[in-house]
């Protein structure tokens, strides 16, 4: 799906000081995918109402109540993604190909059966899914009207030198890319007497990082009729972000302007808790229905960030160049996430030497009830202010939002074969009922106590870019980015 430029504004303000915290920090906690095990991702992540694997506990921890045998399982990946980029107003497009290497999944089951007991199965398991992927790379460059330095000074206008921020305006002021030539606070550039010239510019984005959520569950099955089950889960999340945003006068079009290169680096840490729960009732043989709830994941959040700016300029001294380093940045803060319930349904089938099943998981989400609080650890009333804006975008701006997912398996004799489909909406109130659609397929081996899957999802996504943005969203240069990435995963288990 391709975001409304409105929305746009909102989700790629670099950093810009203590607040750069942002609409798009809030999807990137909050918007999470089922995975974990090869199995569970060929067959779309609909496992909510089957249970019998580890990826399942993600999404109802009741699933686990299904195993009858103690279980170690281990999933490394391979992630391809190919993005092309594109710059509103110029022909050229970029394509970049980076290719990624992970673990999905760790997980131990240790399954119990109670003598004399109505309960058939009490199981536990410990180990981890991964539920967010955030590696992306992508390029672009072409000839557009603006410049950052507009940006500047819409950052200094009406402050002294010694009140200009350190990460943006200040370098900008240090290295000579803006400047207040009559003292009045309303600072010129370069380009003040070229308003209307077009400038060569290109950036490359580097964003790596996941949630990788630590799982403790306990499940049961009682007399084959409902499987209850609890975990509760710690998500550690991680997201690094570096960006070289360039601009040049290699056609000699603007005085004294030669090039300027601006970095910057954004690293986030976090630690969260939630919890889960979940039922899976059995009316007859063949039937699975499940029903789950996730509470909010408390998050406790560290930015840690820093800026770079180098300016390059002709005058009568001869060729200048000046480099202002800002500090390095700290901010902690907290983040809690919405609710999730998910409901699902499956059968299960048998015709002659071939068995396998049928399923399907509805999931809802409310991401407009995702939070900030940004005074959690400051007691600058700024950053309670700006708590109560950013929640207040984010209860205007985001919607609830479900997720249907498709899947089956075939089985015959030690072969499997999975399919599976993914329908998300959009979680922007302004997309209306837009989703995107992955496909998923798998396949599996099974020899002895040991078996052998193979997962693999394609995802394709629309999304656009803004590297700065200015109070003329006509001068801001818009970057349509499209993402195709192909997920593979390998799980090997073992038994006992």
């Amino acid at each position: 799906m391709k975001y409304i430029f409105t929305i746009l504004a909102t989700l790629v303000i670099g950093i810009t000081g203590m607040n750069g915290q942002n609409l798009s920090d809030a999807i990137r906690f909050s918007l999470t995918t089922p995975g974990g095990t090869a199995r569970t991702i060929g067959a779309g992540g609909a496992f909510g109402a089957l249970g019998g694997d580890f990826g399942s506990i993600s999404i109802n921890p009741a699933g686990l109540g299904t195993y009858r045998s103690s279980e170690f399982v281990i999933s490394p990946s391979v992630r391809l993604q190919e993005s092309s980029s594109i710059m509103r107003g110029t022909n050229a497009g970029f394509v970049t190909n980076e290719d990624y290497i992970g673990l999905e999944n760790l997980g131990l089951v240790f399954s119990h059966t109670p003598v004399g007991s109505d309960w058939y199965s009490s199981n536990l398991a410990i180990g981890f899914n991964k539920i967010a992927n955030f590696n992306n790379a992508f390029f672009y460059e072409g000839k557009t009207l603006g410049t950052i330095t507009e940006r500047f000074t819409l950052q200094a206008d009406g402050l002294t030198p010694e009140q200009l921020d350190n990460f943006e305006a200040f370098p900008a002021y240090s290295t000579g890319a803006i400047y207040d030539f009559d003292e009045d606070q309303l600072y010129e550039t370069d380009f003040i007497n070229n308003p209307d010239q077009q400038v060569w510019k290109n950036q490359i984005v580097e964003q790596s990082g996941s949630i990788n959520e630590l799982t403790l569950t306990w499940a049961g099955n009682y007399r084959n009729k409902v499987n209850i089950g609890f975990g509760i889960g710690v998500p550690f999340l991680n997201y690094e972000e570096v960006k070289e945003y360039n601009e040049d006068d290699r056609d000699n079009e603007v005085e004294f302007f030669d090039q300027l290169r601006y970095f910057e680096y954004l690293n986030t840490s976090a630690t969260g808790f939630n919890f889960k729960g979940g039922f899976i009732f059995i009316p007859a043989k063949i039937i699975r229905l499940g029903l789950s709830i996730q509470s909010p994941t408390w998050y406790f959040v560290t930015d840690d960030y820093n800026t770079e700016l180098t300016y390059g300029f002709t005058d009568n001294n001869g060729v200048q160049e000046f480099t202002e380093a800002s500090p390095f940045g700290s901010f902690s803060y907290r983040f809690n996430t919405p609710w999730t319930f998910t409901a699902s349904a499956g059968t299960i089938y048998r015709v002659g030497d071939i068995q396998g099943f049928f399923s399907a998981d509805l999931e809802y989400r409310d991401y407009s009830e995702a939070s900030f609080n940004l005074s959690s650890n400051s007691s600058d009333p700024s950053d309670r202010t700006y708590s109560i804006e950013l929640n207040n975008q984010i209860d205007r701006e985001l919607n609830n939002a479900t997720t249907l997912r498709l899947g089956t398996e075939l089985a015959y004799q030690n072969f499997r074969i999975r399919g599976g489909l993914q329908l998300r909406q959009s979680v922007f109130a302004a997309d209306g009922n837009a989703t995107d659609t992955n496909y998923s397929l798998g396949l599996g081996l099974r020899a002895g106590a040991f078996f052998f899957d193979f997962g693999y999802i394609n995802q394709e996504r629309e999304e656009g870019y803004l590297p700065y943005v200015t109070n003329n969203e006509s001068r801001d240069p818009l970057v349509e980015n499209t993402f195709n990435t192909d997920n593979i995963v390998m799980t090997v288990g073992y038994k006992f």
